[in-house]
């Protein structure tokens, strides 16, 4: 049986409470950068890049071929 995900209307819609294995939760990945306390995140392999924003943490998002200068 599929579980943690369903097809609506041609749409995948996810269930609350499911997360693939070896992926942190979004709880976890807050708990990282409050421990962490980085200075810029550099988002990577993330369908939410804007999710650190939330945190409060400077953003710097990659862009194939253009440099980010680390402070």
């Amino acid at each position: 049986d599929v579980r943690g995900f369903q097809e609506r209307d041609g749409s995948v819609v996810f269930e609350p409470g499911y997360h693939a294995s070896g992926h942190a939760s979004a709880e976890d990945l807050a708990d990282v950068v409050e421990t962490i306390d980085p200075e810029l995140v550099i988002p990577v392999h993330t369908f939410r890049p804007e999710f650190f924003r939330e945190l409060g943490r400077k953003v710097a998002l990659p862009t194939p071929g253009i440099s980010i200068e680390i402070p």
